[in-house]
């Protein structure tokens, strides 16, 4: 399954002077398979270090022994085996230790991946100050978002630099449901120069089967588990299942692990989104949990569940001119949850709508429509997400970034509303430009305000 992080990956190892990389994200986003992926195919041999919750008791192997044995540029299998019996590491070794003792009996330069690194907090400071150049090795960290956040244990350091993983985004599921001419159109269009051309044109021409994938993408989502069972079976009963099964063990997470002081307003928080994002403001109000609550009460669940990766956070601005964030109003705001699959399923999404008509597209499931630009947008823009509205009127901006220097404004209109007026005074009060209207219709310039399609984005 192609996963577009795989290129930071590569470039990441022909780095001269490249830092310890540092991979984190969500739980069950595939952070593992990419990485012992990216192993298997651009090293000779690599060393694959696991943390566990056991006191003394690490897991250990070498990844791609059979690519060492054929090209003859290492030892056997049976020699292989022997180093890391040789080799013992337990939590209480000094990990650079145990992996020079590796790397001594290797004539190239070897990967070592050391996964859920937030099991072991000193394994975290004794890697922090380690030299890759030196030991003559490229050494990777994977860890859970939430890992690091529940033993308080940073992991910044300038000798680490770091990519996030997230859900699979509309391009790999085409990819990974094998239509990878779709797939490979869309991922010439940017944002940035989105304009009228002879690729949206040939885009526009496939519309229907972009359309008919987009609604299979709402449901299924982009976890890796739930996306290769589909792949294999085309069965929408084991997709819930699967992802009930995410969702389930998220929540038996958050019970174990989750400031027991805050996990009442934790679960409410996760239980809410969906509700909130279904009114028409989307706005994540507290006291529509308790009568009486107040947002500092909320405020530590929130940032908790952000840290985690399950959520994220997008602030209201007052005014949509740079700089952006001196303009973010920090008691107003939305929040998203990590995967659209997962939203779909936590609001129980009838099957039979994503086979209708464009049913799912309806103002009843604009939570959808609004989680699915998020995801796309965070996925191809590094830069902070806002909205906009205007309280008094209630008019309202979806999604707007800054970047390069300029404001790109997002307005969902799945439905086409012919009286919907957000856009057109938003425009007109502050005189911008690159203001998306987003729909399922064809696509088309006019000015200052682009009509996109959905899946364009």
């Amino acid at each position: 399954m192609y996963r577009e992080k795989i290129e930071k990956l590569k470039e990441w190892k022909e780095k001269k002077n490249k830092k310890i990389l540092l991979v984190k994200g969500a739980k069950f986003v595939g952070k593992t398979y990419l990485i012992k992926k990216f192993a298997i195919q651009d090293y000779p041999k690599s060393l694959y270090i696991k943390c566990t919750q056991e006191k003394d008791s690490i897991e250990y192997e070498f990844l791609n022994i059979e690519n060492s044995k054929k090209d003859n540029t290492e030892n056997d299998e049976k020699s292989l085996k022997q180093q890391l019996k040789k080799a013992k590491l337990t939590k209480k070794e000094n990990i650079i230790d145990f992996i020079k003792k590796i790397v001594n009996e290797s004539e190239n330069k070897i990967l070592v991946i050391i996964d859920d690194i937030q099991e072991n907090t000193e394994f975290i400071e004794q890697l922090k100050n380690i030299n890759c150049q030196e030991e003559n090795i490229d050494l990777i960290i994977i860890t859970s978002s939430w890992g690091i956040t529940l033993k308080e244990t940073s992991l910044e350091s300038k000798n680490i630099e770091s990519i996030t993983l997230k859900p699979l985004n509309y391009t790999e599921f085409l990819n990974a449901i094998g239509e990878e001419e779709l797939a490979n159109r869309l991922k010439k269009i940017k944002i940035q120069e989105i304009k009228e051309t002879k690729e949206i044109e040939e885009i526009q021409e496939l519309k229907s089967k972009y359309i008919n994938n987009l609604k299979k993408y709402i449901y299924i989502g982009g976890m890796p588990e739930v996306v290769l069972n589909f792949c294999k079976n085309k069965n929408y009963l084991e997709v819930r299942s699967i992802q009930e099964k995410i969702i389930n063990e998220y929540k038996k997470q958050l019970e174990k692990k989750a400031p027991s002081l805050i996990l009442g307003e934790i679960k409410s928080t996760l239980k809410n989104i969906p509700i909130q994002l279904k009114k028409e403001d989307k706005r994540f109000v507290c006291k529509e949990i308790e009568k009486f609550a107040q947002d500092w009460q909320y405020e530590s669940a929130i940032n908790w569940l952000i840290d985690t990766g399950i959520i994220y956070k997008v602030p209201k601005i007052t005014k949509p001119e740079i700089p952006i964030a001196v303009y973010q109003e920090s008691t107003h705001y939305r929040l998203f949850l990590l995967d659209i699959g997962i939203l779909s399923a936590m609001i129980k999404l009838d099957l039979k709508i994503i086979l209708e008509s464009n049913e799912i597209f309806n103002i009843n499931n604009m939570q959808l429509s609004n989680q699915f630009i998020y995801q796309e947008l965070t996925n191809k823009i590094t830069t902070t997400i806002y909205y906009w509205q205007e309280e008094k009127y209630l008019y309202n901006i979806d999604f707007i970034i800054q970047n390069q220097g300029k404001i790109y404004s997002f307005k969902m209109d799945t439905i086409n509303k012919e009286n919907d007026k957000d856009l057109w005074i938003y425009h007109y009060k502050y005189k911008l430009y690159n203001c998306f209207r987003i729909t399922i219709s064809q696509f088309e310039e006019k000015g200052w305000n682009i009509i996109s399609p959905l899946y364009l984005i």
